[in-house]
């Protein structure tokens, strides 16, 4: 995707002056006037507090030359003949404003509006989709023209459009902020009764077309689906000849790119009422939404009429209270029903293992009991420690000692036998190795790759390795262990 260079005055330090430029071209442009001369758009801008400093109209040329470098204008000199020098020199322009800066100039009104539009969901573009697509049913579509065709495609894809932002553009009301703020009001409890019922009732409505317009798109076969795309198509390169801009720019792959975007928006039209594979509609996923929002209307004013109803007063009830304390005969009755009406006054809490019962179909009292060991929280309470002497290891570090001692023997065994002349080249090792040994060859060579090359055995031999630009295989208990060829030259001290 390439920069939208049009759009770069919306966000820079002299915005304010650019969008009243902008904004005096598309007032004017809305008059049917789409040439301005420099003089003309100062005398419209210079009232606004944005260029109370601009005295003379040439202080908004690098304005001016700023938005047409952007592509927001285009400049043509003006045909008038000049009548003297000063104005051969000051050559004067023509501007107007490009397609690209039209639709962001709506862009901005519309954004400056937002906050005014009233969002409505309603089940009459679907009517009116049911009405198109009745059109096409039967073969009498391929009697129209390419006019028909295109007047009907454009009909149909406006209300698809209209249907698609009306209910996303509703809906997405009730997950904002303000939205979740006025369900925790008061006054929410008198207008969702309302607002429940306009959502029930076009959730009727689109049960009721859904099928009706499932059943017109599942009887339009495949061939004529393709038939109608072609007519589709052409319509739309018939309409795109009399495109002034088309004569400048001139596509081999605008056909194809077009068809494409036409399969996709039929195909977009389809999802919407048809289940595809594996996949649910966009009509199943609008129900699941609403069906969420009523849930969540419904949590939102039960929770307020709660709250509402905190208020009440209770001085009757506790006066009740007190005439049954009166009445009770002992001390152990009055703490039997205080404990009904204010509950338990000390609480412990106690923490339970894994469960091995489903709570939701039996209860805790049917859980075997477990046996807990309870230790104090008390900070300056220690836990006495056992005393013991030292357990005497000698025996167990002899035995360790001898394997070691047996260890180091079979590495020296194994290195003198396969060392010839002071050299022990790894490739000819031919037999298989004890895992012993493979760690003392692995760490022979670690050791001397970080001393440089030079290493020193554990019985004090001192060696030096060299790396061979070969592999070879030792064999090992554990497996073959694939690695460079290494050779030890083992020197005499």
């Amino acid at each position: 995707m390439k920069n939208i260079n049009e759009t770069n005055y919306l966000n820079v330090s002299k915005t304010p002056i650019y969008r009243r430029i902008m904004r005096c071209f598309y007032e004017e442009r809305e008059n049917l006037k789409y040439n301005l001369y420099r003089e003309e758009i100062f005398e419209k801008i210079k009232k606004f507090p944005e260029l109370i400093d601009y005295k003379e109209a040439k202080e908004i040329d690098s304005e001016l030359n700023y938005l047409v470098e952007n592509g927001n204008l285009t400049a043509v000199q003006s045909p008038k003949k000049a009548q003297t020098l000063e104005e051969y020199k000051n050559k004067e322009f023509i501007y107007s404003m490009t397609e690209v800066a039209v639709i962001v100039e709506r862009m901005t009104i519309t954004l400056e509006n937002l906050e005014f539009q009233s969002k409505s969901i309603s089940t009459n573009f679907l009517t009116r989709i049911e009405l198109e697509l009745e059109k096409i049913r039967g073969e009498s579509f391929k009697n129209w023209s390419l006019e028909e065709i295109n007047q009907w495609w454009e009909v149909l894809q406006d209300n698809f459009k209209k249907l698609n932002e009306s209910y996303q553009d509703y809906l997405h009301e009730f997950y904002g902020e303000r939205a979740q703020r006025f369900m925790r009001t008061i006054e929410f409890i008198e207008y969702k009764d309302r607002l429940i019922v306009v959502l029930r009732e076009f959730v009727r409505e689109l049960q009721l077309k859904r099928s009706r317009l499932k059943n017109i798109l599942d009887e339009v076969e495949e061939v004529v689906e393709k038939e109608i795309i072609e007519l589709i198509l052409k319509s739309e390169l018939a309409k795109q000849e009399l495109n002034i801009n088309s004569l400048y720019t001139k596509d081999e792959n605008y056909s194809s790119r077009l068809k494409e975007n036409i399969l996709k928006r039929w195909i977009s039209l389809k999802k919407w009422f048809v289940v595809g594979e594996g996949k649910s509609s966009e009509y199943e996923n609008l129900l699941k939404i609403t069906d969420e929002i009523i849930e969540k209307i419904v949590q939102n004013a039960y929770y307020m009429t709660q709250r509402k109803n905190v208020g009440i007063s209770r001085k009757n009830l506790y006066r009740e209270y007190i005439k049954k304390f009166i009445k009770c005969e002992s001390l152990e009755e009055a703490h039997k029903y205080s404990s009904e009406i204010f509950g338990v006054q000390k609480i412990r809490h106690f923490s339970l293992g894994k469960t091995m019962i489903d709570r939701d179909k039996s209860s805790v009292y049917e859980e075997e009991a477990k046996e807990y060991k309870l230790e104090s929280h008390n900070r300056t309470y220690k836990p006495r420690v056992q005393k013991s002497g030292f357990e005497d290891k000698s025996l167990l570090k002899r035995i360790e000692r001898e394997k070691a001692l047996e260890r180091l023997k079979n590495n020296k065994r194994m290195r003198m036998k396969y060392t010839k002349d002071g050299i022990l080249d790894i490739s000819k090792i031919d037999e298989e190795v004890s895992i012993d040994f493979r760690l003392f060859i692995l760490n022979m060579i670690s050791l001397a790759s970080l001393n440089g090359g030079w290493g020193r055995t554990e019985d004090g031999q001192r060696y030096e390795t060299i790396k061979l630009d070969k592999r070879c295989v030792l064999k090992c208990e554990d497996g073959d262990l694939d690695m460079p060829v290494y050779i030890f030259n083992f020197l005499e001290e």
